[in-house]
This record gives structure tokens, sequence and C-alpha cells, in this order.
């Protein structure tokens, strides 16, 4: 007879407390008997579980085996339906997830969660109850179960979002060991040998992620997490060249650390060694990090305190040899001088080809045919950002925001043109010049701008009809036409429209005064400064085009090459597999940079070889490979640019790639003769090997440059700098782990700094190390006394968020008015420099804007947004009085963006979604 459900309720509670025997059998029987009844089927998971091994630490066979009887006893559909049919049911999944730890232990049972579709119903449990710590936890480790050895497991894991999944998880419960440990032994399991996972995870921030678990946890308790972390880290890294350079620019010293903790867990030993033998193979900079941090002796201790172990032994031995073979780890005293006056003569610049719009060699040929280097006057004009150069124009953006034109006028005499702007980005075209300011709006001057050409910057961004769509992005210049792309990935066209290059019917209009919105959903826009098509590619890699065609430039093909233009947007659906990088256009061609599924970066070019700018022997209509023996299957193209007609390419290897027309001498052959396919250009001697990764290339009409442009340091106060100055290699490692406590929670924000004299010996070393700039300023005089006093270590957050309260009520500090909806509100200077870029601009420009009103944008914020984001800046949290709505949340948005907010970790949209999360469940 039968129990009936009051009986087996009562039943498998008296299990479950210890008082009655029963066997997997029974609980099965009952589980599919009442399927309907939510207290069995979550008693009966409690039950299963504690049958098959309720501790992590029980015998592992004994659970393997265990679960292994379930799948045979058909208890996996049965669970996974009431998993369907009690979805919200938390108490209930709770169980069910514990159980599954045991169950997926067995192999036979990876594939039959699989087939039944069970690993989506485990990840969208997770993705439900993203806040609950037991499921998620729980998830974690199912999921590091079922990535074991099973590369179909691995793959539905990763279509499915599992990946993301976990890294949600780990950066949500950061202070919960288990998640940690188990969330590293996923990502490791998962990415063993596999590029395309590999990838995944790297765009995701994985490997930051494992690194900052590390980190946190090197007691003695959490030798497991640093066990699973180096072996994931290892795992993702080899054979990975691009993950490689993540984790030895921001990982080295947390490595040396995991092993100074754990000296006697081989596993961390061993899979540390190997990975210091990647890096410092990789790159030279990251040999001289392993041994300013003491990396050498730390090998090593491992050789000594692990004789048996035959791994450590031999690469151990490898890398020391390898290391000790380089010269330059350490710099004595007397050679800094010399190489920090090296250093100073990379922020110059080399010219070759058209001389004819540029002041820089007015006794110079016109035609200029081997590289001269440019010296710019003032001291101000040291760090180039970028360049940018058309027919007419040429235009240098240095680090301190200004930028300076060189203009060819009517009666062909050039004149500088000084630009006093907060400038971000610079787009030179072939008549017209494009700025985009630290305030996100965008300035033009030339032809097609408005009804007559202007010869004044007029800000265009204010004739967008849509006011909400103002704030933006990038700015990108064809022929005469100017791409706009704004913060909600719109893009927008203006000017000539010719060859129905803005999307538009040139039989209907050609040209436009006013941007039109050409496409939604944009996440990169492409032309050229004497190309008169456009290419805009969307957030899911597919590719549109439009404008001139004649010469088959848009790859579309052979049947559409005789259409000598593309009225409207089309899509390219011809293009190579892989991930487009970048795409460079001419004239009459166009190239394309992809990353294919191995990582390797190949260059695709399609159009007219008339002036053998395709890099190939005859004409192509869709894009095809430049095939070259240059291009070596361990080498990286870091960077390339193309003009008119001419093309030039930097590799990892320190290569320098030309081939196209050399008129005027601009591929650097010594000569004016054309190249139709590459060649390679001997380095100029300003040419670091080391340093490669700092080096562009940029092609304008009929001219070239190579020029040295690191990522902008930051504005360090002196008495700092002075500070830093003082510091030895010996007491990096301890600066760097003094400010990388728990500082404001991980910032999103943290960007890649120190900046020393002593650092910058090698401009790559400040990538070591992380510091949250946009919380510095009024952190000076606790930063330097850390500094100073570096015998215990000192919380910085508590110091931040301390000075952050006595900021915000302190009236005295409140310096600055803002006007809002005709009244006026007090805040810090330093607070809106610290947290804001476009008012760090305001503030920091030679003529300093001292008006109280930036913009109208705040007028149009609702008093909840607005006390949302004055409570924020100085808070880091939310007010708990205030409900969020979705209309607040799109509010917001728009205000991070414009006002370009420096955010931490968790940053406020994130905290907005959560907490309007929160709500709903609660009403629910």
């Amino acid at each position: 007879m039968e129990l009936t459900e009051k009986q087996v309720i009562k039943k498998l509670e008296r299990y479950n407390k210890g008082k009655e025997i029963i066997t997997i059998k029974d609980v099965i029987k009952y589980l599919k008997l009442y399927p309907n009844n939510e207290k069995i089927q979550e008693f009966g998971c409690q039950a299963l579980f504690k049958l098959t091994g309720s501790y992590p630490r029980d015998n592992f066979k004994f659970r393997e085996e265990k679960g292994e009887e379930i799948g045979i006893l058909g208890g996996l559909p049965i669970l996974f339906q009431s998993m369907k049919n009690f979805k919200q049911n938390q108490s209930f999944l709770r169980k069910a997830m514990e159980l599954f730890t045991n169950i997926s232990l067995s192999s036979k049972n990876k594939t039959r969660i699989r087939e039944l579709q069970g690993i989506q119903i485990i990840i969208q449990t997770m993705k439900i109850f993203d806040t609950d710590e037991i499921i998620q936890d729980k998830g974690c480790w199912v999921l590091l179960n079922l990535s074991a050895y099973e590369d179909k497991n691995k793959i539905q894991i990763m279509e499915l979002g599992g990946i993301e999944s976990v890294i949600i998880a780990m950066k949500n419960f950061k202070g919960i060991k288990d998640i940690q440990e188990n969330g590293c032994g996923f990502l490791g399991n998962i990415g063993i040998a596999n590029k395309k996972i590999q990838i995944k995870i790297r765009e995701l921030g994985g490997i930051e992620v494992v690194l900052s678990s590390i980190q946190t946890y090197h007691t003695v308790e959490d030798e497991h997490i640093n066990r699973n972390g180096c072996w994931t880290l290892f795992n993702l890294c080899e054979n990975n060249i691009k993950n490689q350079k993540i984790l030895g620019l921001k990982g080295i010293p947390t490595i040396l650390k995991s092993m100074r903790s754990f000296p006697n867990n081989e596993i961390i030993q061993s899979k540390s060694i190997q990975i210091l033998g990647m890096l410092s193979s990789l790159d030279h900079s990251f040999c001289q990090t392993i041994s300013e941090a003491n990396g050498l002796s730390l090998i090593e201790t491992a050789k000594t305190n692990h004789p048996k172990n035959e791994q450590i032994q031999k690469i151990g031995t490898d890398v020391l040899k390898f290391l000790k073979s380089k010269k330059s780890y350490k710099v004595s005293n007397k050679n800094k001088k010399k190489q920090e006056e090296n250093l100073d003569q990379k922020n110059d610049c080399l010219f070759f080809g058209s001389n004819e719009s540029l002041t820089f060699f007015k006794n110079e040929p016109e035609k200029i045919t081997k590289p001269i280097q440019l010296k710019f006057e003032n001291e101000n004009e040291k760090l180039l950002l970028q360049i940018s150069s058309g027919y007419f124009s040429t235009i240098f953006l240095f680090e301190n925001g200004k930028a300076i034109e060189y203009l060819k006028n009517s009666e062909q005499n050039p004149q500088k043109i000084q630009i006093e702007e907060n400038i971000q980005k610079v787009s030179a075209g072939w008549q017209n010049e494009v700025i985009l300011t630290l305030e996100r709006n965008v300035f033009a001057k030339g032809i097609n701008i408005n009804s007559k050409n202007t010869k004044e910057f007029i800000n265009i961004s204010l004739l967008i009809e849509d006011t909400n769509d103002r704030i933006i992005q990038d700015i990108v210049s064809g022929n005469n036409s100017i791409y706009l792309l704004t913060s909600n990935q719109n893009a927008y066209g203006i000017g000539d429209n010719f060859y129905s290059q803005l999307g538009l019917n040139s039989d209907l209009s050609d040209k436009t005064e006013k941007p039109i919105l050409m496409m939604k959903n944009v996440s990169k826009i492409f032309s050229g400064n004497s190309s008169n098509h456009v290419f805009l590619l969307n957030s899911n890699q597919e590719l549109f085009g439009c404008g001139d065609n004649q010469y088959g430039q848009l790859g579309l093909g052979e049947s559409k090459k005789m259409k000598s233009k593309i009225n409207k947007l089309t899509q390219i659906k011809n293009i190579p597999k892989g991930k487009i990088i970048d795409i460079q256009i001419g004239h009459s061609h166009s190239i394309m940079l992809i990353e294919d599924e191995e990582q390797k970066t190949k260059l695709y070019s399609c159009g007219d070889c008339e002036y053998n700018g395709l890099g190939k022997e005859e004409d192509t209509y869709e894009f095809t490979e430049i095939k070259s023996c240059l291009f070596e299957n361990d080498d990286d193209i870091l960077d390339f640019s193309v003009g008119d007609d001419h093309t030039l390419i930097l590799t990892r290897k320190a290569k320098l790639i030309v081939f196209g027309d050399n008129d005027f001498g601009q591929i650097i052959t010594g000569n004016t003769k054309s190249q139709l396919i590459p060649i390679q250009i001997e380095l100029p001697k300003l040419f670091f090997n080391e340093d490669i990764f700092n080096y562009h290339v940029f092609c304008g009409y009929q001219k070239s440059f190579i020029y040295y442009s690191p990522p902008p340091f930051s504005n360090l106060q002196e008495d700092l700098l002075k500070l830093f100055r003082r510091k030895e290699f010996y007491q990096i490692e301890k600066l760097e782990e003094i400010i990388s406590q728990k500082s404001l929670k991980e910032s999103n924000q943290i960007i890649e700094i120190i900046y020393s004299n002593s650092l910058r010996i090698n401009p790559k070393l400040y990538k070591q190390f992380e510091m949250i700039f946009n919380l510095f300023h009024p952190l000076e005089n606790t930063i330097i006394e850390l500094l100073e006093n570096q015998k215990e270590i000192i919380n910085l957050n508590e110091k931040i968020e301390e000075t952050m309260k006595r900021i915000y009520f302190n009236e005295d500090e409140k310096d600055f008015i803002i006007e809002r909806k005709e009244k006026q509100y007090k805040f810090p200077k330093l607070i809106l420099i610290m947290r804001s870029e476009l008012y760090r601009g305001k503030f920091s420009s030679v003529a300093e804007d001292k008006s109280n009103k930036v913009t109208d944008f705040l007028d149009k914020l609702s008093d909840k947004s607005f006390q949302i984001l004055e409570y924020w800046i100085y808070s880091n949290q939310i007010k708990d009085e205030i409900e969020i709505t979705q209309e607040i949340i799109d509010e917001i948005k728009i205000g991070i963006d414009y006002f370009q907010l420096n955010q931490t970790n968790p940053n406020l949209f994130d905290l907005l979604i959560n907490k309007f999360n929160n709500q709903n469940r609660n009403q629910n």
C-alpha cells in the first residue's frame, strides 16, 4: 500500500533528523509519486543529499557512486521537472542545487544532465536568484563539476551564459570563500585548451576576478583559493598571448605574493613558476618586474622546498637561467639619468612624405623620403596622444588636452593654430576638422558644416534634434562628411552626401547641414579622410556600409561592383570569420583587421589596386586576406594605418611593414617608388623593442607619422611625485600591497599608474600596479602618510569614506555653486574634479571656466534623480527612502555618460538596478 502525502512528508522529515532509515530508491519513488507537493520535493532533495554524502570533504568515491545511483534509477528527469515546476521556491531550489553538487560528480551523470537540458536549468536558477548566497555557491560548484573533462558541457555552459553567471557571483560575493574557490576552479576547468572560451573569460574580466580572489585571500586557511587561482590563471594563459599580456600587466605581484604565502603547496609553486616562464619570454618588461619583486629568490625557494617535483626543478631552472641572462633588470643610479633622457626623446614624432602643408620644415624639400624627427616648441607639447591629418590640415593632440593645427590656406602658405580646448579626440577630413571635448561636445569647421563654409569651430552636437541624444562618444571624418556616435549607440552623419555616404539617396539630397540618424545599435564607425564610403559595426559584429562603391571598396562582391554608389546602408555579408578589430579606409579601397578564433590577427582588403593600396596584385570586390611571409604565426599586428593609397603596419615583434603609393616618400623606403606587396622596413633608431606596445603609426594624405604615445599618466601632485622618486625598486611590491588593500571595493575605474622617475625607466612597469585615481585628490596626505610609514597595512577604504563624509557635512569646504531650476546647490570643487571628467576639464583648463551652469542638462533631471546623484557622489550609496523607477534609471544612465562620472564598484548604475529588482521582488 502506497504511503499518503502526509506519511511521506513525515517519513522524510524523520530521516533528515536521523530518526528513520530510508534508501535512495525510496526517495526517488516518493518524488515521482507526488511531483506537485513542494514539501515532498524539498525534503526529498535534502534526504538524497544526505544519502549521497552531505559534507564537502566526504569520500569522493562514495559521493560519486551514490550520485550515479540516482542517475541509474531515473531520478534526474524528476528533479529537473520539479525545478521547473517550483522555479520560484527559493528554499527548495537551495536543496536541489546542493544535491546536484554530488550528482554532478559522475561522468555518466554529466552526460545525462546535458541531454536533459539540466545545464540550462542550473544556470537559469543562478540568474534568477543572483543575490542568494547558497544558490550561487552551489551553482558554481555544480558547474565546476560539470565542466571537468567534458568538452560538450563546456561549450553548452558557455553558450548558455554560465561563465557570466559565475563571474558575477564571484564579484557579488567577494567575502564568501567557497564561491571564490569554486568559481576559480570552474574558470580553470572550462578554460583548459579552449581559446574561444579563454577569450570569452578575458572579455568578461575573468582574469581580473581570479586575481582579486588571490589578492583578498592569502592566510593559511585560504590555501585552496590560491591553489585554484594559480592553476586557473595558468590554464587561461597557456598558448594565449593576449591573456598573458593582461596577466603580465596586472598580476605579477599577486602571483609572487601567492608563492610567498604558500611555499609548501606544490601546485601553487609549480603553476606560478610556469606562469612566470610564459610572461618572461613574452615581454622584456615583465622580466624586470619579476626581478624587482624578488621573483628569482622565490623560484630558488620553491626548488629547495620541492626537490622531488620534476616540473618545479626543470621549469624553475629554465626560468632562472632566462631571467639571469637579461642584463637590464636592475638599473644603476649612474644610468638612470641617461635612460630618462632617452625616454624624453620618445615623446617626439617621426614624419615622412609630403611636406606641402607643414610648417616644421620650411627649408626641406616638398618630398621627404627619409624620416625626420619632429621637435615641438613648447614644454606642454611633449606627449602626443593622437595625430589626424587630411588634405588641408594636420592636427596634433597632446596629453594636456590641447591641440595644434597646421592648416594650408588658399595661398599655399601654411599656418599654425593653437586650439585652446579640453580635447579628447581630433579628426581631420579632406577639407574639415572635428574635435571632441571632454564635455562630450563636438566642434567642427570646414565645408558642408552649415549653409556656408565656416572657418571657425561650431558646436554641431547641438544640431542633433533629439536633445536626449547629444552625448557624443566618438567622432570620425570622411572626405567631406562627419560621423558622430552617441552614448546611446546611435550613428549620425552630416555634410557631403554626393555618394550617398550618409545613407541617404544622393538623388534626393547631396548634402545635409544637420546631423541625420543613420543607424541605431552601433558600436563603431569606420571612414577615412579621403574616402566617400563608410562602414558601421553593430554590437552583434554585423557590418553595414554605404557610399562610393565604383571600385568595389565596400566589399559587397562582384554582383554589386557595377553599382557606383550604394544609396542605403547594406549589410556586408561576405566577411572573414572572426572579430573585427578595425577597418581603415582609403580613397578607393578598405583594409580590415580581424582576430580569428585562434586569436591570430590578419589583414583583409578590397577595392582598387591601381596605386598598390591593397597589398596584392589585383582588384578584389570582397575582403580577401593580404598574404605575406612577413606576417608570422607567432606575431601580432599592434597597429596599422591607411592613407589615401598607402599603408603602415606595426607588429609585436617590432616589424614595420609597408606597401602602397609612394609618390612623396610616404612609405619610408628612401625613394619615391611605389610598392605593390608588403615589405619590411628597418625600424628607425627611435624604436625600443621592449617598449613597442607604446608606438603608433598614422597615415594621412601622402604623409606618414610614427610616434610614441603611452597611455596618459595622472596629474599627481609634485610633492607625491617627489616622494615616489625617493622609492627604490625593492619597495615597489610594498607600495602595491598597501594601495590595493580593499581600496574602494576594487573600483572599476582603477587605472594603470604609479608615476615616478624610478618607474619611468621602463614605461611598461607602471601597468603592474593599480591606483585609484578618481579618489586620489582628497587623500593626498593620507596616501603620503601610508607610503612614508609602511609598518602596518591601513584600510584605505575606511580613510576614503571618512574623508568623503567630512567633506559632505562641512559647508566651509563647499566652494562652488551649481545652478539648477533657479536654485543653488553648494559642492566642493575637489569632489567635482574627483568624480567628473567634465568638471575636471572645466576647472583644469588654462582659462578656467567659472560659470556655474555647465549645461541645461541638470534642469531636465527630475528632483529624485538629482538627489540620487548628489548623495552618491559623496557616499557611493543610494538613500534607502528613495523608490527607484525605470524613468530614474534611464535618467541616471544619461547623466553618468554626460558628466563622465568616475564610478566605483559597485557602480551607481548597478546599485540602481539591484535596488529596482529588489523592490519588484518584494512587491511580488
